[in-house]
């Protein structure tokens, strides 16, 4: 159970199951599976979205049974593949359905905006964060932005100055945004990167510290660059009945709210477990 309102809030729909994809590389019947245990775990709030590729949705069809209720993000690599979501839910329920799709950042974004009407999260690199972000913001209640935030390999993280950096640019344009890879750890820390025994390890960027972070430079709290210094620090946020806090800086309840619906959203994990383990660990999940 999440003890207070604050929790909650910061936790809701934070995490989004994606299983089949590494370093965890389920099949898509065992994260299904582990998905509908977590469904009725110790904290199904936090559970976003089933995160699976376009290629998997006919797999998926098949094993989505009369009981299955959930949310699909949905990796598409072109406007075309759009056919794949709808031939999908010729096939499914209505319980079940893909409203969100993330696709790759190019020249032909303005495409995706014919192909589909539901939410959408363009993956950026450093050189598009500010193209990117303006393109977004007049529709950003359908449109966001997504940022790669940890790899098998540590030259694939990215530095806490450029994560501030997509940051500031996000947050000037009110954009919303979400993560993938590398945050399935509740507190920032040197881990393995993968679950090999010979894996190599690396700083990853817990994912506690990295959203209150953000929630603080959102509600105007932090400067980019003390948003940089405390991104690069091994700490994690307190939050309690009265809100967030971190050192000396404080966002109270509605700030949280508002920073999770318009701002971060949410970030794509292979481990809903080790998330879950680690907060409890904190005492933030009884």
């Amino acid at each position: 159970m999440i003890k207070y309102p604050a929790q909650h809030f910061f936790l809701e729909n934070l995490i989004d199951y994606a299983g089949t994809f590494p370093p965890a590389s389920l099949t898509l019947a065992n994260s299904l599976a582990n998905f509908r245990a977590d469904q009725s775990g110790p904290a199904p709030s936090m559970l976003g979205r089933f995160i699976c590729s376009g290629s998997a949705l006919p797999e998926l069809a098949e094993l989505v049974a009369p009981g299955d209720s959930f949310l699909i993000s949905v990796l598409l690599a072109d406007p075309s593949e759009v056919c794949l979501v709808e031939d999908f839910h010729r096939r499914v329920g209505k319980a079940v359905r893909v409203d969100t799709v993330e696709t790759a950042w190019n020249e032909n974004a303005s495409q995706w905006i014919q192909a589909w009407n539901y939410r959408l999260f363009f993956e950026v690199t450093p050189t598009a964060f500010e193209q990117a972000a303006t393109f977004c913001a007049p529709q950003a209640a359908r449109l966001g932005l997504k940022l790669r935030t940890g790899s098998v390999k540590p030259e694939g993280i990215p530095p806490a100055d450029l994560l501030a950096d997509f940051l500031e640019k996000a947050h000037a344009a009110r954009v919303p945004y979400k993560f993938t890879a590398g945050l399935h750890h509740a507190r920032a820390g040197d881990y393995a990167l993968t679950y090999q025994a010979d894996s190599p390890r690396a700083r990853l960027f817990g994912f506690t510290s990295l959203f209150a972070l953000a929630c603080l430079h959102w509600c105007g709290q932090l400067n980019r660059q003390e948003l940089a210094e405390q991104l690069a620090l091994d700490q994690t946020p307190r939050v309690d009945r009265q809100g967030l806090h971190w050192g000396g800086w404080s966002c109270d309840v509605p700030q949280i709210q508002e920073y999770r619906q318009r701002g971060g959203r949410s970030f794509g994990s292979c481990s809903f477990g080790e998330p879950l383990e680690e907060l409890q660990e904190m005492g933030w999940i009884c």
